[in-house]
């Protein structure tokens, strides 16, 4: 009995941890760590890995721009190489040199335009904007 509720504890403190984690804000500090940063990898908040950062900047004091590649391994490489993810700084969190979106893998997935035209090369927008 004192394995399980050992174990439920564990797990207890998981889930506060992973949701406390998820909401937390880019602080000033983190925004000087990272601002224009490249090599940062990327993942959505339940762990699917989108790719790495090729450069990212702040604008509008609660906004930022991250311009992504897609390496291998990434969950959206078959989508798109490229990804410009426009996004609120408190739907991102600073976990040692790794950032992790308040988006879940397919909420992220619905968000990136789809591709009309094969000879399009150029990177896609994805709009991570909404308040909820």
């Amino acid at each position: 009995m004192s394995q399980l509720l050992k174990a439920l504890h564990t797990s207890a403190l998981a889930i506060i941890m992973t949701a406390s984690f998820a909401q937390a804000e880019l602080s000033d500090a983190d925004k000087d760590q990272i601002a224009g940063k490249s090599g940062l990898r990327v993942f959505t908040s339940d762990g699917a890995f989108v790719g790495v950062t090729n450069g990212l900047f702040f604008f509008r004091d609660d906004r930022m721009r991250l311009f992504v590649l897609n390496k291998v391994g990434s969950s959206f490489r078959p989508i798109s190489d490229d990804l410009n993810v426009t996004t609120y700084t408190d739907k991102v969190t600073l976990n040692g040199t790794d950032l992790i979106l308040d988006e879940s893998k397919q909420r992220f997935r619905n968000a990136i335009p789809p591709k009309f035209f094969r000879d399009d090369d150029g990177p896609r927008d994805v709009v991570l904007l909404s308040r909820r």
